[in-house]
C-alpha cells in the first residue's frame, strides 16, 4: 500500500550549496564529512516517506555549477598524493634505512587518509547526483511562472525589494506554489528552508513569510523555516555548523565596503560594514504634514503602508550609510539633519526624526523623484 509522505520540503540554493562541498565555499571551516550526514539523513527521512523533496531544473543546475568545487577538492588531494610521494623518494635517497622505514609508516597512513578522502567525495558526487535525477520530486516551471518572477524583478517588488539577485529562489518559491494548489500535491504540507530571511520574511520576523508574498499564497499549510528543522536526525556539532553557515550566509548578502572619504585607510584591507537596520522613506510632502491637524481626520492617522531600503554604520570609522530609495546606489557620511545629494542620481534628501511617531525618516525633498522613492522604517 502506498504511504504518502507527511510533508514537502523545498531547499534553497544555500542548502544545495552545502550538499556539494559542506561549507568550504561560505565558510574558512574546511569541512570534511558533515554534509555527508546531512545528505544521508535527508536521503534516509526520504526513503521512510517521512519527507518528500521538491526540486526543480534550478536546483539541478546548482547542483551542476557547485559540484566542480567537490571535483577541485580531489583534483587537490590527488596532486597532494604525487607531491607527497616524490617527497618519500628524495627523503629515502639521503637518509638511513632505518629513518626511511619510520617514513614509511608515515607516508602510508597520509596516501591512506588522502585516499579515502578522494574515495569519499566521488562517491558523494554520485549518490547526490543520482538522488537529485531520479529519487526527488521534479516540478515543473511554467510559462507563468518565469513571467511573474521576471515582473516581480523589474518593478523591485518582493523578493527583490532589496535589489539582490533572487531569481533562483524566487523561481523555485513560485514554481513550488503553483505545483501545491494542484492535484499532484495531494494535499500535502509544504515547507521553504531558506537563510535568506532578508528577502523572503516580514521584516524582524524570521518565522513568517513576507506580507507580500503571504498574499500569494493560497495553500493552506506553506510555511517558512529560516533552519533546517524538519525533524533530521542530525548532530548538534552539525546543527551548529549549519546555523554557523546560514549567519555568515546572511553577513555576507548584508555586508558592504565602506565608501566614506574619511576612513582608515589600511594597504591591502577594505573597511566594512553591514547594511542591517532599515530607515523609513518619505517625500517631503509627507513630512510637512502638521501632526495635530491629522487627529482631525482619524482616516488618515492609520499606520502608514511602508517598504524598506536598509542603513548600516562602517564596523572601523562608524560612517552611516544607506542605500538611496531612488536609485538603490550607496551613500556613505549621512549625518542627522544635514541635507545631501546622492551622487548617482542627484536625489536631494534629509534624515531626521519625525514629529509624528518619533521613527527616522530619510526624507526625498526634490519633487520629480516623488513617484520614485520607497517609504522605509528604522528597526
Amino acid at each position: 500500500m502506498y504511504e504518502k509522505p507527511k510533508v514537502n520540503v523545498l531547499l534553497d540554493t544555500n542548502i544545495w550549496i552545502y550538499l556539494a562541498n559542506g561549507n568550504e565555499q561560505l565558510s574558512h571551516n574546511k569541512s570534511k564529512s558533515l554534509h555527508f550526514e546531512l545528505f544521508k539523513e535527508l536521503k534516509q527521512k526520504q526513503d521512510d516517506k517521512k519527507i518528500e523533496i521538491l526540486i526543480s531544473d534550478i536546483n539541478l543546475q546548482e547542483w551542476a555549477r557547485n559540484k566542480i568545487h567537490v571535483e577541485s577538492l580531489i583534483k587537490k588531494r590527488k596532486a597532494t598524493i604525487i607531491q607527497i610521494v616524490n617527497e618519500y623518494k628524495n627523503y629515502c635517497k639521503i637518509h638511513s634505512e632505518e629513518e626511511n622505514i619510520e617514513a614509511k609508516i608515515n607516508y602510508d597512513r597520509k596516501i591512506n587518509e588522502l585516499e579515502i578522502e578522494i574515495k569519499d567525495n566521488e562517491e558523494h558526487i554520485n549518490s547526490v547526483e543520482t538522488f537529485l535525477n531520479h529519487e526527488c520530486t521534479k516540478i515543473p516551471i511554467s510559462d507563468t511562472t518565469k513571467i511573474k518572477v521576471w515582473e516581480l524583478a523589474i518593478s523591485k517588488s518582493v523578493p527583490f525589494h532589496n535589489n539582490k539577485n533572487n531569481f533562483g529562489d524566487a523561481t523555485l518559491f513560485f514554481s513550488a506554489l503553483e505545483y501545491i494548489s494542484s492535484d499532484a500535491n495531494n494535499n500535502l504540507a509544504t515547507i521553504f528552508v531558506s537563510n535568506n530571511t532578508k528577502d523572503f520574511c516580514e521584516n524582524g520576523n524570521k518565522d513568517k513569510f513576507h506580507p507580500e508574498l503571504q498574499k500569494s499564497i493560497n495553500h493552506n499549510d506553506f510555511r517558512f523555516e529560516c533552519k533546517l528543522d524538519i525533524g533530521l536526525a542530525i548532530s548538534k556539532e552539525i546543527q551548529d555548523e549549519l546555523e554557523q553557515l546560514f549567519e555568515e550566509a546572511y553577513l555576507d548578502r548584508i555586508s558592504f565596503n565602506c565608501k566614506s572619504d574619511y576612513c582608515i585607510d589600511i594597504d591591502g584591507f577594505c573597511p566594512f560594514g553591514y547594511l542591517d537596520k532599515k530607515i523609513r522613506v518619505v517625500s517631503e510632502y509627507e513630512a510637512n504634514i502638521d501632526p495635530n491637524q491629522l487627529s482631525l481626520f482619524p482616516e488618515l492617522t492609520a499606520k502608514r503602508e511602508s517598504s524598506f531600503v536598509a542603513r548600516g554604520n562602517c564596523t572601523f570609522c562608524g560612517s552611516i550609510h544607506i542605500e538611496c530609495p531612488v536609485c538603490s546606489e550607496l551613500i556613505p557620511d549621512i549625518e542627522y539633519a544635514v541635507e545631501f545629494t546622492c551622487k548617482e542620481c542627484n536625489a536631494n534628501m534629509v534624515v531626521q526624526y519625525n514629529d509624528i511617531d518619533g521613527e527616522l525618516e530619510a526624507i526625498v525633498k526634490d519633487e520629480l523623484q516623488k513617484i520614485s522613492i520607497k517609504k522605509v522604517m528604522l528597526h
